[in-house]
This record gives C-alpha cells, structure tokens and sequence, in this order.
C-alpha cells in the first residue's frame, strides 16, 4: 500500500477494485485512501476524507458511492461522508445523532443503512437513508454494546451477536427492519468481543473467536430458523482475536491470523485455517507470508482474498489463493451478487451481476441464435429472451426415414436412425462433453482429477474449475451450477 495502516476498512467496488480507507499509522488517525486494482496488482492514492478516522464502518451503497461513518480521530466521531468512485471525492452526508466507535453498519434490503451500538454511545440505533444523505434514529438495542457483529440473515433482519456489554457479551438480538425494533433471541454459549460471525450458504450464522478475559476455541453456529446455537464437536484449533474471516464459494470459510497473548508465540498472524461448517472439520491453509492482526481480508471477483495491512505489517497487501474457481460469485443471504461475474447460459440475454438487484438478464431481440432444433430455420432471440425459429417444411419425426422406422431426430444418446438401427455414439443434443474436474486442496493446490465425464447443462458442482466462454452462451468445456441466488457460478 500507500501507506501504514490498521482499523482501516476495505470495500470491494462494483468495479472490481477494493477502496481502502482511513486507519492508524501508529502516529496519527489518517484521512487518506487508496484503491487496489486487481488487474494490474497496483495501489493507486486516491481522494482522501474530510476527516481522518479509525475504527469507523464502511457501506458500499446502491448508488455504487460508499458511506463511511463514526471511528475516532482527534476525537470521537459522529460524522459521515460519501466517496464516489466516478470522481474519487468525498463528499459530507449529515451526521449520525451519536459519536461511534466500533459501531456495526449493515445495509439492508431496502438500499438504507442500520448503524447500531459503539463504544462510548448509548443512543439508540441509527438508519441513513442515501436518497436524503440523512440519520433517522430507529429502536433502542436491547443490550449496549460495541466490538459487536451484525449479519443481514436471509429474510432481510439484522442479526447481532456479542460485543462488550454490561454483563451481557454472550447476548444476540435481532433487528427487525419493517418495525423498527429489537428482539433477543438465544445467547451464545461463550461470551464474545472482536469476534467474526459469518453467514453460510445454509442461512445458519458462524460464530469464532474474540475474547472473553481468555481466547475461546469454541465454535457456534445460528439457527434463525430455530433461533437456536449449536457448538460444533471439534474446536478451532487456536483461539484468536481480530482475525479475518471470509466466506469461500462453495460454503468454507477461510480464517486468516488474529492475536492471542496466551500463546507461544504471541501473534498468530502467521497462521491461516479453513473451516468446512459441511462436517464441522479444520484444516490448515497456506499461511500468508506477513504477520495479520485488525488487517482487512477481501473475496476479489477472481476467487482469491486482499489482506490488508494490520498491526504487524502495516503496509502489506498479500493476495491468497484459496483455490476457488476464479469467477465464482458468492451471494449475501438477501441473493445479491457479492463479486461481479454472472452467466445464465442463454445466448438470447446480456447478462450483468449487479451487487444490489442480482443477476439482471437483458434479451438481445433479433440476434441470430441456435435454438438446437434441426427442423427449424432463421433463428432469432425474442423479446423474452428465447431463440426461436421458423418450421421446416416435411421436417419431422417421421421425415427422412425410408424403411419405415421413426427417427428421434438425432438427438439423443441411443438415436435411432435412418436404417433402423441404433447409435450408440450419437451425442445429446446439449453436446455430451466430457471435461476434467480437479478437486481442490486447502492449500489450492490440484488434486487428481475426478473419475467421470461431466455432462453439461445436467451436473452440478461447487468450487471445481470448469471453463466458460462468458458473454456468449455455454462453451463445450463448460457446465452450469446454481449457487441458489438467481444464476449460475462460473468457474474458469
């Protein structure tokens, strides 16, 4: 980077770059920022705040214009300001009612923001609505807290666990956005601050980590269905503060250094694990080559996590490799698109992942197009999308067939042709390709390949690399997969 930092934030732009902000040089709370640019690898300074600031939120907002709000500076801070990446300016919002230190932001369904707790405040929880670049304030917690989590769970809620409290840092609560208000749901088992909780494909919340007086190795997971915890059977091998915790396609979680003053040696910013909530195992990742501590970690468009600075290594950007299918998009649990790349297969439709609306399918009317139907002619994309075409004339079932014998149309796997007999090797309509599919270690690296073709367009998989042709339908070394928000994963 640029410069030193740590309690900074990273945002992933729709862009695909990351806006790095704020933070603390060891002398002074900063102002400045700067942008990753995943395709080149480069840091480039950009404008920088109205107000230097550490330990504040940042909230890409569906204006594509991130809001960054509260931290400390030369003082506490209930201030806010907006940057637009069009023109790489901050621009002042109105205030927060309260001064915010290791508050929460989460943006919800509706394209506003709930701001909840943080130290030195006990006013009630706040929502900025980007339209009017304005504060209302909302229900009261029901627990002060701050160094909390917040998680948007699927049905578009709020959900917060932990934090410092009144004796109350095992406590959750949940924020109700159509009314307004909070209600408490079940406490964790272990009581928990400067922990991570991380929502899973499943709708269930992962909680690990934080402090508590010691470093819990315990690990829980949320049911809203049930608005119960689970402890899992096998522990985090090490129990840890501030560390990172990132969601990976395909459902893994990857945690990635963090402190504990417990152990020898001190700092485990050296250490990188991955947690598989599938069977509740651990595994050991490639460990990042610089020390990681209140670092910043990001899942890029191409599948591999930024970390960012920290307390060890304040100017260092590692990239890690987590051996996920670059392409892959992961989806918040209200089915919007996290990283920029979406497919539908479908030739007749421009397809575009958006990370507010999903995945939007636009058809291309009148485009030629191959509706896979020997027995029609001068196909076209129509305004739904779908290629059609005209009928052949004398084209059909029965056409062609000079023995009396019915031809399928040649196009499936037994075809039955012309002479009566039967074709084995004829191929599927879809195209029966056969591709390779390597499964994927911990550490990234390749496995043998997998016994088995893979049928295109009837196989799913998650985290195995396929390769697509994006932009222009399914490419013969291609397969689709649903991820369940709307639209199809890509691998490469």
């Amino acid at each position: 980077m640029t410069a030193e930092r740590w309690d900074h934030t990273a945002t992933l732009l729709p862009n695909g770059k990351v806006l790095v902000a704020g933070g603390n040089d060891g002398k002074s709370e900063l102002s400045s920022a700067e942008i990753f640019d995943v395709a080149t690898g480069s840091w480039t300074a950009t404008g920088s705040m109205a107000t230097g600031r550490r330990a504040h939120t940042a909230t890409l907002l569906p204006s594509r214009k991130v809001l960054v709000a509260g931290g400390e500076g030369a003082k506490r801070l209930s201030s806010a300001e907006e940057f637009d990446p069009a023109t790489e300016a901050w621009a002042a919002t109105g205030p927060m009612a309260a001064e915010r230190v290791w508050h929460t932001a989460t943006l919800l369904i509706d394209g506003k923001v709930l701001v909840a707790g943080g130290a030195y405040s006990d006013a009630p929880a706040e929502v900025y609505d980007p339209v009017t670049r304005s504060w209302s304030s909302t229900g009261p917690m029901v627990n002060r807290r701050h160094s909390h989590t917040a998680t948007l769970l699927p049905d578009g809620k709020v959900f917060v666990t932990g934090g410092e409290t009144l004796d109350q840092s095992a406590s959750a609560e949940i924020y109700d956005p159509a009314t307004g208000s909070w209600t408490a749901t079940a406490p964790m088992q272990e009581e928990r601050w400067f922990h991570t909780a991380t929502l899973l494909p499943t709708g269930k919340v992962l909680a690990i980590g934080g402090y508590n007086g010691s470093y819990p190795t315990s690990v829980e997971t949320y049911d809203p269905a049930t608005g119960s915890w689970w402890t899992a059977t096998v522990p985090m091998p090490i129990g840890r503060m501030f560390q990172s915790a990132t969601p990976l396609p395909g459902g893994k979680v990857l945690i990635v250094g963090g402190f504990n003053d417990d152990e020898s040696p001190t700092y485990l910013g050296s250490s990188a694990e991955v947690f598989d909530p599938a069977n509740s195992s651990w595994a050991d990742a490639a460990p990042p080559p610089t020390l990681l501590a209140g670092h910043t970690a990001t899942l890029l468009p191409d599948g591999k996590v930024l970390a960012v600075g920290g307390w060890f290594d304040s100017f260092s950007s590692d990239l890690y490799d987590t051996g996920s299918p670059a392409g892959c998009r992961v989806c918040q649990g209200d089915g919007n698109c996290t990283t920029l790349v979406c497919e539908d297969w479908n030739d007749c439709t421009v397809d575009n992942c958006d990370p507010f609306s999903g995945c939007t399918n636009t058809a291309t009317v009148g485009e030629t197009c191959d509706d896979h139907d020997d027995c029609t002619g001068n196909d076209k994309c129509d305004n739904l999308g779908e290629c059609k075409g005209s009928a052949i004339t004398g084209c059909g079932p029965d056409a062609g067939a000079t023995d009396g014998s019915t031809d399928g149309g040649a196009d499936s796997a037994n075809d039955t042709g012309v002479d009566g007999s039967t074709d084995a090797a004829a191929e599927t309509e879809a195209g029966d390709t056969e591709i390779d599919v390597y499964a994927v270690e911990e550490d990234g690296s390749e496995a043998e390949a997998l016994d088995g073709s893979i049928d295109t367009g009837l196989d799913s998989v998650s985290n195995a690399g396929a390769d697509v042709t994006l932009g222009g339908g399914l490419d013969d070394s291609a397969e689709r997969s649903s991820d369940g928000c709307g639209c199809a994963m890509v691998g490469s």
